[in-house]
């Protein structure tokens, strides 16, 4: 049975209520010569349309603040008086002069809410259990043991459809319908692809001749393009937008989503005009710009439009900001299928593989990168731990270490390494090119810790935070030098001990005090290292979250080396030549 057509007078009556006129039932009966229970069916219709395009299908994320204790006085610092603008509704003195720890704590996560919605997220304090006392506005959104407000994160479809814009987001699109789109675009790649090859339902027309049409569609698999959103949303990959529902599609799949969301959250703010601009209207262009067959001078904002610019990290580690945690929400299901169907798979076929896909799904490319470096990893030891263990054999055989042949045991492992290094390249390019991160670093998003200058970008012309080359080298080069001198003063005093030991080899007590010692210290060293590298880090200004953690690593790694295998070094080149 075919729907029935709505008539004139209902469409206007739906747009009429789609702007939130309020106009009695009994009037718009009369005016459109309506039923009241036809305006009763559109206006719900309209609530449910409204609803859907304005609050989030789903909620994403979770921040955790702490209430905070109300006999407990806090006095803001000047800083955080600044950075929450000084005005909160009439308590500015409180401010200046203190006020309790809860009612700070809640100040900060209404302007936390509040910024967050202006990044064009949607917010929820989570409601678990309301409190008898009432106090300011978190009586009623506290956790069950009334220490903790849970904020829900998410984003509505036009909001995600338009930070995607913004962010240039990479979407990996639907082969048939992608090579149909260049076939109508007349792409030579399209023209020669044949459609029928890959999908048994494909409607067959002339172009698909085999004489023609020699390449297959699979060349069309994986490929990603930059969403627009003026390109039909078909020709991307379709996802289920809900979990456990395929009614609703979207192009954006979870793990895309969830980084915008946290891309908006860390994101700097749009501030009216950079700072070192004299004049806001300095970051406005005149374009010139057709209309009407006229041309008319528009003004144009080229300064880009921000996030909240949180510093959840910063937040966590401060004792004086009640932001404990912050993650995105996981499905339970999921996780117990990876639980059967991986974690507790003891399945011999299945020990040395690892489901990659469903990890990236999930997880994210870092974490699908990990387990799949971990699994070329361990098949590539097959070879060397069966040769290794045809070695041990032989010189359980013979007694003796030094077997014949050896020398081609140690040959083989260098090949080994080598061979490993080079084939291991390979196959993280192509997982770089499976998931579309060939363009990952030149799209990230900047760290909310970052602190540059705003310039014109020498390519696109538009605003850009920047920082200054040689000033992160020079410091850079400051840390080395520190890090360095404390890394070769561990070294020597791991080394003075081993001596003192040795030069007391008949003293059991002694050695085994200085063992331990050696030991914690060891411990103390890594712990302090790790804190002053971290902050030496951090004051290197490093633009992105990978070249932060890159430079960490690389600080790290150097130590914990020379740190921990220091007294091999020493029963290797020193303890030779020493006395004792």
């Amino acid at each position: 049975m075919s729907e029935r057509k709505e008539s004139e007078e209902e469409t206007y009556l739906r747009s009429l209520l789609a702007e939130n006129v309020t106009v009695p039932a009994e009037i718009l009966s009369k005016v459109f010569n309506v039923s009241a229970e036809t305006i009763s069916k559109i206006s719900k219709e309209v609530r449910r349309e409204t609803t859907s395009a304005t609050s989030p299908l789903s909620w994403d994320y979770a921040m955790v603040f702490e209430v905070g204790d109300e006999n407990e006085v806090h006095k803001p610092t000047k800083k955080e008086f600044d950075q929450q603008n000084g005005s909160f509704g009439g308590y500015d003195k409180e401010w200046q002069e203190g006020m309790s720890e809860r009612k700070y704590f809640s100040q900060i996560v209404l302007q936390t809410q509040k910024e967050l919605e202006e990044a064009r997220l949607s917010t929820k304090l989570f409601r678990h259990k309301k409190r008898k006392k009432k106090f300011f506005f978190l009586q009623k959104y506290t956790s069950q043991d009334q220490k903790f407000v849970i904020m829900l994160i998410g984003i509505t479809e036009d909001n995600l459809n338009r930070w995607a814009d913004d962010r240039d987001t990479d979407l990996e699109l639907e082969p048939s319908q992608a090579c149909r789109e260049g076939r109508r675009r007349e792409f030579p790649l399209a023209l020669r692809t044949y459609l029928v090859s890959y999908f048994f339902f494909s409607v067959y027309d002339e172009q698909d001749d085999p004489a023609r049409c020699s390449l297959p569609l699979e060349n069309w698999s994986c490929m990603y393009a930059q969403y627009n959103p003026k390109a039909q949303k078909s020709i991307y990959r379709q996802y289920n937008r809900l979990r456990d529902n395929d009614s609703i599609k979207t192009c954006f799949d979870e793990k895309t989503r969830l980084r915008i969301i946290y891309e908006s959250i860390i994101e700097d703010k749009g501030e009216a005009y950079p700072k070192k601009l004299s004049n806001p209207r300095d970051c406005f262009e005149y374009v010139k710009k057709k209309k009407k067959g006229r041309t008319k001078k528009t003004r144009v904002c080229f300064f880009p439009k921000g996030g909240a610019e949180i510093e959840i990290q910063e937040h966590i580690a401060s004792p004086t900001h009640p932001l404990v945690a912050c993650f995105p929400l996981h499905n339970p299901k999921e996780l117990e299928e990876f639980s059967t169907k991986w974690v507790k798979n003891w399945a011999v076929r299945d020990l040395l593989t690892v489901p990659l896909s469903d990890i990236r799904a999930y997880f994210g490319e870092p974490t699908a990168f990990y387990y799949g470096f971990m699994m070329f990893y361990l098949r590539w030891l097959i070879a060397p731990s069966i040769v290794g263990i045809g070695f041990f054999i032989a010189q359980l055989v013979h007694n003796e270490v030094d077997v014949p042949g050896l020398f081609l045991l140690s040959l083989f492992i260098i090949l080994w390494c080598v061979a490993f290094v080079e084939f291991w390249v390979r196959q993280e390019s192509r997982y770089r090119l499976l998931w579309g991160m060939t363009k990952f670093q030149t799209k990230a998003v900047a760290r909310p810790e970052f602190k540059g200058e705003w310039q014109h970008d020498r390519v696109s012309g538009l605003w850009v935070e920047d920082y200054s080359f040689l000033s992160r080298f020079f410091k850079g080069l400051f840390v080395y030098s520190g890090l360095s001198t404390w890394m070769a003063g561990c070294v020597v005093a791991v080394i003075y001990i081993l001596l003192f030991r040795d030069k007391n080899p008949t003293d059991l007590g002694l050695k085994i005090g200085l063992g331990v010692s050696n030991g914690v210290m060891i411990s103390v060293f890594d712990y302090v290292y790790q804190f002053a590298s971290q902050y030496g880090n951090q004051w290197e200004n490093h633009r992105t979250e990978q070249d932060f953690q890159d430079a960490l690593i690389s600080k790290s790694f150097v130590f914990k080396f020379f740190n921990s295998f220091s007294s091999l070094f020493y029963l290797s080149f020193i303890r030779p030549f020493a006395k004792g």
